[in-house]
């Protein structure tokens, strides 16, 4: 007797089916009977070129589990949520293989090419700066690639999205190339809230308690990490912190010889804000001149004012 299927398949069983018969129907095309198979846009040819942007369709496309990308690239200018950092050599035993090792082994290998470092200067970060929103990973080549002797890895910049909400809604018409240096940046930059009795951590475009600036460097022994976040804080906001705010180090450190994470936010630690506090040169330069336009515009009207009184009074007299 033949039982019946299970209806609660393995989402991936099933992807795994669907490969497989993708892979069948590559092999029949072969014949001279049978049309080109393709899949999506064009043949599985890997864009292997620095700064180029592509467009993934799903959220599995973007999985640790996909060890390869081949979708067309796409102008930076245009919707995309990756983009290639740098191009690498796959080097080691793993790169003798005839056929493509399976792809934990090939996660494995290629990861620690492409680091948290390398997307950190991509995005216009200090290397100590946490960001939000993105993460690297590393895409390799197809299976005809490997066979063909391609021992390529491709590092990308990979927007994250949202669980329950559409893939397709996290995309970016701008290249990532130094966006933390812009005002662009704010979902990127790391902020966070308390939701019930958790700390969340959210993009700065959200509604937030803090937002982090970084890591104060080491100080000398007797300061306080709220007096060792302070250039820290002044270097990101390049300005006094403004009334109602706070330095909010994370955690207190007992000690100068341990790193301090950064964060400025609300005094009081109830209120939410939305925006970031991050300012660029440009705005930054911007506002005092500004400030000094104003304070020269107000000494004069002072001035004036006082000239004014002088005269009034001596007439009077």
């Amino acid at each position: 007797m033949t039982l019946p299927p299970s209806p609660r398949r393995h989402r991936r069983a099933g992807l795994l089916a669907l490969r497989a018969a993708l892979a069948a129907a590559a092999l029949l095309s072969t014949s001279s009977c049978a049309p080109g198979f393709t899949v999506g846009q064009g043949p599985l040819a890997t864009d292997w070129r620095n700064g180029t942007c592509h467009r993934l369709t799903s959220a599995f496309d973007a999985g640790l589990e996909v060890v390869s990308e081949s979708a067309p690239s796409v102008a930076c200018n245009t919707p995309h949520n990756t983009e290639t950092l740098s191009v690498k050599k796959l080097t080691g035993p793993l790169a003798q293989y005839k056929e493509r090792p399976s792809p934990f082994l090939m996660a494995t290998s290629m990861g620690p090419l492409c680091n948290r470092e390398e997307l950190a200067a991509h995005l216009g970060a200090r290397a100590d700066q946490p960001f939000h929103g993105m993460h690297v990973t590393a895409f390799g080549p197809t299976r005809k690639e490997w066979s063909e002797g391609v021992r390529t890895v491709r590092c990308d910049a990979v927007m994250e999205y949202e669980q329950g909400k559409p893939f397709m809604n996290y995309m970016l018409q701008r290249p990532f190339k130094d966006i933390l240096k812009s005002e662009a940046g704010t979902p990127f930059r790391l902020c966070r809230t308390t939701v019930g009795k958790e700390l969340r951590n959210v993009g700065c475009d959200k509604p937030h308690q803090a937002e982090s600036v970084g890591y104060a460097p080491l100080a000398a022994a007797g300061t306080t990490a709220a007096q060792r976040c302070a250039k820290t804080v002044r270097a990101y906001m390049r300005r006094a912190l403004p009334a109602r705010y706070a330095v909010l180090p994370d955690p207190v450190v007992a000690h100068s010889d341990q790193m301090v994470h950064c964060w400025v936010g609300q005094a009081d630690r109830t209120e939410l804000r939305t925006g970031s506090l991050y300012a660029t040169e440009d705005a930054a330069r911007a506002a005092d001149n500004a400030a000094k336009k104003a304070a020269k515009k107000a000494a004069k009207s002072a001035a004036k004012n006082a000239a004014k009184d002088r005269t009034t009074t001596g007439g009077s007299s």
